[in-house]
């Protein structure tokens, strides 16, 4: 028994939709957590940091999610390119997270940079352009979060 290639290319955006789904849901989930948690562990502020960074992580997911979902739908070429800038920006995040939050970050990444490699095999993309864009959303989100330390910093 075969299937055509149709099908196979629908099974395909679908499980990439579901792992950017779940991919979303720990992002925004685990961020939420984490902020909810410092909130009652500790008296200090938590703005800016470390909120900012949540923030960053759950607006990151929201972002790999929509980018997956409108891969799949007929509408503009930057989707794809959303869909591969944010396992990207996870990168720097799970690192500068350390073992506070990194783990989880990553496997938000993890979900996330699968989904987008099954979006470019299912939309049959360029790979070379989408890599680069993991670059660039990994040296765009390191700025980021590099800024937002030394604002922060600066306000103590």
């Amino acid at each position: 028994m075969t299937t055509d290639t149709g099908e196979q290319s629908q099974w395909a955006g679908f499980v990439a939709l579901v792992l950017a789904c779940i991919g979303a849901l720990i992002a925004i989930g685990g961020s939420l957590a984490f902020f909810l948690g410092e909130l009652r562990s500790s008296g200090w502020s938590v703005w800016p940091l470390p909120a900012l960074a949540l923030l960053d992580w759950a607006v990151l997911g929201a972002f790999g999610f929509f980018g997956a979902y409108f891969t799949r739908k007929p509408s503009p070429a930057y989707w794809p390119r959303a869909a591969w800038f944010v396992p990207g920006a996870l990168l720097p995040l799970g690192v500068l997270g350390g073992f506070s939050i990194g783990p989880l970050v990553l496997f938000s990444l993890l979900f996330f940079l699968a989904s987008a490699i099954l979006l470019t095999i299912q939309q049959k993309l360029r790979w070379l352009d989408h890599l680069g864009l993991l670059l660039v959303g990994a040296v765009t989100n390191l700025g980021f979060l590099l800024i937002l330390i030394v604002i922060s910093d600066l306000a103590r």
